[in-house]
């Protein structure tokens, strides 16, 4: 340690010595050894909590201070969410106080003033969201080299979070754009504790710059204590008043309150909904038990200023809280240190499973993780036959992860919407381009490489039918007056689409917001409590509510989700096998011996069924979905019912054998738009209207069929 803490300048080593620490950790070295001897960009891959700011800020910071910038930004800090840039920023802030390095946030929260000093001030560390990048490069077009002439370092956290989405995608249409334009090669260094690719997560941050990406991954996975508990909630029997659930529900509810009350931690659910839902139940049970926890609630619908109330209550080491939570909380922002996890029902995927466990367990503790699975009768989804499919899945995701497994991310490559919207960035501060220009500029993009030119063509002329932009006689391209309004608009830098959202207030403080229009006297639940809706304005989408204790609505809807082939493989193994689980409760272990009876059918790629067969793939959604479009197209099938990605019954007076017989001459025509029906929104993108059909068809059928899924 102390070779590079020497190396360091004195704020640092101040911090160091005020943080007490006794050392660096093994990464830490690895990345510091890397970035003073290498000139590479770096992937620093390690769990939760294992210092990695501090392995890539140190040296940057270092860097800065020992041979200063004379103007604009020397480090641009990328982060997914503008609660990650705010708490990244309390972090750096403190280090650097007394020093010349300053460091500016920016994105939609900061405001106008703040940022137009940051750009007059442009010097030290700009942490910045991709969306406003794309905004700054294009308002700011006139001083850009000025902002980031002599950029050397960029910092992409969470960057598993980008480089399997759209939205990834754009940030290095961002980057290379600042790069040709300003002349700088700044070095790159992705952040993030949950990747399974390694190589194609390399090949990402090394886009388009001609530098090769150093691995440092840490393979030293911190103890784990994970336990899964398991509850079985019958339904209503209106001839006892639905006694059963109540006394099973309150059961479940002492249980959660037994295993969080006193303990720092966080609740994850997969819905917004449910975290409401169970907030409001803690907070009961809290009174009734004389609890000591308070009770707060953390998801992307409730303001900042509720947001932040719990992630400070968590920070606060002289109170211990619950907090429940959805995905908001999953990513990097500082949450102190936290006892416990609980996970209600399965997450989405291992990733978003390994990620939320990583939340507890600091410093040298272990991780600890409770996953709750209640079979509810009300709730027949969750079953296959007599098999509970969550509690298996549960148990296959844990296996996997104990295995240091996570779902890779699917590749995207015709992202033709993104294609239109950085066109239309392009042209909208120019008064005329020309193909050539714009197949050099864009079309040259990395995020582009898998399209061709002759598809761009057929992009353009597209563009023109429609009216977006209008070509001379000379070939000169222009945007039309009607598409000026639109691009130049604040939410046009934006490539992925959210729900437009009503905003909830109660005198004049706002408390988040619903998707669904309210009506007058219903009641929703936000926040944790229950409000009345009082008034509602469609100029404003405001709702004005007042605190109430009556039934509430639904106010958010939910998305489906995909499951990955290894899981449904792991789900698989875990039903034809015989092992039992220390990881599992008893009344789990017990509810798993009479699922391997039960599903000693299922085991089998086929079964007889009514007036057909029953097929039971074991392969992940996309393959699953494609096998039924095959067999949807199929002549020899009449009918096909499915509950994905379990079973399909198909209703036919053929075999098994003839039909994927059939199903394989079909795969041999390649003409794989006929498996596209009327009912599917081929829309994937934000953009994706603006693109002709045929591309529209293109896209949908790479990121959504599998053509080389299994027909056993």
């Amino acid at each position: 340690m102390s070779d590079h803490v020497e190396r360091m300048p004195w704020f640092i080593q101040n911090f160091i010595q005020n943080s007490r620490w006794s050392g660096f950790r093994e990464m830490q070295v690895r990345v510091f050894d890397r970035f003073f001897d290498h000139n590479d960009h770096i992937l620093i891959s390690s769990g939760t909590s294992s210092g990695k700011t501090e392995a890539a800020i140190f040296p940057i910071l270092t860097s800065l201070y020992d041979d200063p910038i004379g103007s604009g930004f020397g480090a641009l800090y990328i982060g997914p969410l503008k609660a990650l840039i705010d708490d990244q920023f309390e972090r750096i802030e403190p280090i650097i106080r007394e020093t010349e390095i300053p460091v500016a946030e920016w994105h939609g929260d900061v405001g106008h003033s703040k940022k137009i000093n940051s750009l007059k001030n442009a010097r030290g560390i700009l942490q910045i969201t991709p969306e406003s990048l794309q905004n700054l490069i294009v308002d700011h077009d006139d001083i850009l080299t000025d902002i980031f002439g002599n950029l050397r370092f960029i910092v992409i956290d969470e960057v598993h979070a980008f480089s399997g989405s759209r939205r990834g995608l754009q940030l290095l249409c961002c980057l290379e754009t600042i790069e040709r334009r300003c002349g700088c090669r700044p070095r790159r260094i992705g952040l993030s504790a949950t990747i399974s690719d390694v190589q194609g997560t390399c090949e990402w941050i090394s886009a388009s710059t001609g530098i090769e990406t150093f691995p440092i991954v840490d393979n030293n996975r911190k103890d784990a204590e994970i336990s899964i508990r398991y509850n079985h909630i019958p339904s209503a029997d209106m001839r006892d008043g639905g006694k059963d659930r109540k006394i099973a529900l309150t059961g479940f509810y002492r249980q959660l309150f037994a295993d969080t009350d006193r303990k720092n931690c966080i609740i994850f659910t997969n819905s917004r909904s449910t975290a409401e839902n169970v907030a409001s139940s803690l907070m009961r049970m809290k009174d009734a038990l004389d609890g000591v926890n308070d009770v707060y609630v953390h998801h992307g619908s409730l303001s900042k200023e509720y947001r932040k109330l719990a992630e400070d209550a968590l920070k606060d080491t002289f109170r211990t809280v619950t907090v429940v939570s959805t995905s908001t909380l999953e990513l990097g922002v500082d949450v102190g240190s936290l006892d416990l996890i609980v996970q209600l029902e399965p997450p989405h995927s291992c990733s978003s499973l390994m990620q939320r466990m990583g939340r507890s367990g600091r410093r040298d503790s272990p991780q600890r993780l409770i996953l709750y699975c209640n079979e509810d009768d009300d709730k027949r989804w969750n079953m296959l036959g007599y098999v509970p499919m969550n509690l298996i899945k549960a148990i296959a995701m844990c296996n996997l992860i104990s295995e240091g497994w996570v779902e890779p991310s699917p590749p995207d490559r015709y992202p033709y919407g993104l294609l239109y919207h950085q066109t239309m960035e392009y042209m909208k501060r120019r008064t005329g381009v020309r193909f050539t220009e714009l197949k050099e500029y864009v079309l040259s993009m990395f995020p582009f490489r898998s399209i061709d030119e002759s598809e761009y063509k057929m992009l353009l002329r597209h563009m023109v039918s429609t009216g977006r932009i209008q070509r001379m006689e000379d070939g000169t391209l222009l945007i039309t007056p009607e598409s000026e309004r639109e691009i130049f608009g604040r939410d046009f830098c934006s490539v992925f689409t959210s729900e437009k959202e009503i905003e909830v207030k109660t005198q004049d403080k706002v408390i988040g917001s619903i998707q669904n229009i309210p009506e007058i006297g219903a009641c929703i639940q936000l926040a944790g409590h229950v409000w009345e809706i009082t008034s509602f304005d469609p100029n404003t989408d405001t709702a004005e509510v007042k605190e109430s204790d009556g039934d509430v609505m639904s106010s958010w809807k939910s998305s489906p989700i995909d499951t990955d082939r290894m899981v449904m493989k792991e789900i698989r193994k875990v039903l034809s096998g015989s092992e039992t689980y220390d990881f599992l409760d008893e009344k789990g272990n017990d509810r798993l011996n009479d699922a391997r009876e039960s599903a000693s059918g299922m085991l089998m790629p086929f079964s007889e069924a009514d007036k057909g067969w029953r097929m039971y793939p074991w392969t992940g959604t996309r393959e699953f979905d494609t096998i039924r479009r095959f067999l949807e197209d199929s002549f020899e099938v009449d009918r096909v019912w499915c509950f994905q990605p379990y079973l399909l019954d198909v209703i036919t007076d053929s075999s098994p054998e003839q039909v994927m017989s059939s199903i394989r001459r079909i795969k041999r025509t390649n003409d794989l738009s006929r498996l596209i029906t009327d009912s599917d929104d081929i829309t994937v993108g934000k953009y994706d209207e603006e693109v002709p059909r045929d591309l529209q068809e293109k896209c949908f059928i790479d990121a959504r069929f599998e053509i080389d899924a299994d027909l056993i």
